[in-house]
């Protein structure tokens, strides 16, 4: 993640353990760039990435219950980095 000023001006989301690979968030990436970090929080805690494909399965609703929650924490921990308020 890099910042301009008090906006995001790149980020890059991976995740695994959703599909049979891992999936690059990119339309979520781009919704959140431009963004200051507290209103990229509060997108990403309602969006589920949608090259997560969710689709039918046992696990669906977990997935909906989790998925946000985590990005929300990874791009917490990613803006402290930016920040350098992390160790």
């Amino acid at each position: 993640m890099r910042l301009d000023g008090e906006r995001i001006a790149e980020v890059s989301l991976s995740l695994g353990a959703l599909n049979p690979t891992v999936v690059h968030a990119a339309e979520l990436e781009g919704l959140l760039v431009g963004k200051t970090p507290e209103e990229a929080l509060a997108l990403a805690a309602v969006t589920y990435p949608a090259e997560a494909k969710l689709r039918e399965s046992y696990y669906k609703t977990y997935k909906q219950d989790a998925v946000c929650p985590a990005v929300v924490r990874a791009l917490s921990m990613a803006l402290a980095d930016a920040k350098g308020e992390r160790a």
